[in-house]
């Protein structure tokens, strides 16, 4: 979730004193009271109080206190208050985070609450949603969202050159070919105006062309990017900023975020998530639409995903409130609450196959829907997100033509192996 710089200090210093207000509170006299701690950003927070009052409509013996906390800082403002003995009852969890939380002990397993409470089907959700709140195959959280990479593109400028509209079936050379085709120097002063492309997620694009970056996502042992398929994407994803400048250079890149080129008309096709439907709806000057990412010449079918949550602190004095919070933010109730933000897509089959979410934009929003059937997931170790911060300072090399593909391959799948290893 990105807002600007401005409207992101002001909303931050609001959100700050509002934390400090809620935090003087003190226990309701005749309730239970539990401590809802919220990130906030894009206007969702206003989404998670909404749900939080409806919830203590419905259970009058709760008080629910939401502090809601910039998205920034949230996982630091968290780990400081488990630190420091005063863990929030209810977190709001990342997929990728919670499998370092888990594995500090530091969340409740969910296993003796699902026991006991038949009114959660786990059925009911997207498979690969729960998969993503497990580790060691028992479940540390309820999922809200689920999100991934499809292709945002600008149907003016593809009408402005009698281009086609990208299909869901095309493949990464007809991409390659419309972004050469889209990528302009309008003014002829030898600079680019109109890019073809944002800069591509890579590890998003490497599992799409059948690829992986571990060798086994349950039990990961050995970092995968030497492999040919890895490398010949990296390299792909490297050219086209410094073979084909069919997209910003990293430079460029720094000066403007991905999605206000979009936004700007000065970039013609942009992989982003649902998450960019409430700044991309207030587009008015061109009409935009959405496609799934390029497949590879065998045209199978591989993506992955993340995804949000919610879990209950090891420390929380009060489990059984804090489940049924967590249990209705989660549930269809809270699920519709949370799709006001425009940010989610449901992880409740009922929920993400109604209209209620595939109103329009974009007029074809079960393309959002498509995906859920065969996205993966993050490796299931606490090491992930230190494994990714090392996987894409080393790509920086190559993005920026200072180290070849096959060297930063190398360098990345040292680095990565010796910290799996680590992690036994």
């Amino acid at each position: 979730m990105k807002i600007k710089i401005g409207l992101g200090i002001i909303l931050s210093l609001v959100i700050l004193t509002f934390i400090g207000c809620t935090r003087k509170e003190g226990p309701v006299e005749g309730k239970e009271t539990i401590v809802f701690m919220a990130r906030g950003g894009g206007g969702v927070e206003e989404c998670f109080i909404e749900a939080a009052n409806n919830f203590m409509r419905e259970h009058p013996d709760i008080k629910v206190k939401v502090e809601v906390v910039p998205d920034s800082i949230y996982f630091q403002k968290v780990l400081t208050a488990i630190a420091g003995g005063s863990p929030p009852d209810v977190i709001c969890m990342t997929d990728d985070r919670l499998l370092s939380f888990a594995d500090k002990d530091a969340l409740l397993e969910l296993t003796s609450f699902l026991d006991k409470d038949k009114d959660v089907v786990l059925s009911s959700y997207y498979p690969v949603s729960l998969r993503m709140f497990e580790y060691k195959d028992k479940l540390y959280g309820l999922p809200y969202d689920i999100g991934f990479y499809l292709m945002f593109y600008n149907k003016d400028l593809f009408d402005a050159d009698s281009l086609p509209y990208p299909v869901p079936d095309w493949t990464w050379d007809d991409y390659l070919e419309l972004a050469k085709k889209l990528t302009k120097d309008i003014e002829g002063d030898g600079r680019i105006d109109q890019f073809g492309t944002s800069s591509s997620d890579i590890l998003t694009i490497i599992v799409r062309n059948g690829g992986s970056y571990v060798d086994d996502l349950d039990n990961p042992k050995r970092c995968t990017l030497d492999s040919p398929v890895a490398i010949e994407t990296i390299q792909f994803c490297v050219d086209l900023i410094n073979k084909y400048h069919v997209c910003p250079t990293q430079a460029e890149l720094k000066t403007q975020v991905s999605e206000e080129w979009f936004m700007t008309g000065r970039m013609a096709m942009s992989l982003d998530g649902h998450w960019r439907i409430p700044i991309y709806k207030n587009i008015k000057s061109f009409k935009w639409g959405v496609v799934p990412l390029p497949l590879p010449q065998s045209k199978e079918k591989f993506l992955p995903a993340g995804g949000g949550g919610f879990c209950i602190s090891k420390g929380t004095k009060h489990p059984e409130a804090s489940w049924k919070l967590i249990k209705y933010l989660t549930g269809p109730e809270g699920q519709k609450s949370l799709l006001k933000s425009g940010l989610t897509i449901p992880t409740l089959k009922s929920i993400a196959e109604s209209p209620l979410f595939l109103k329009p934009p974009p007029d074809n929003k079960e393309v959002f829907l498509e995906p859920i059937s065969y996205v993966t997931y993050n490796p299931r170790t606490p090491k992930w997100m230190e494994a990714r911060d090392i996987i894409y300072q080393e790509l920086e090399f190559s993005l920026l033509g200072l180290r070849s593909v096959p060297e930063t391959c190398q360098v990345i799948v040292k680095k990565v192996n010796k910290l799996l290893a680590e992690g036994k």
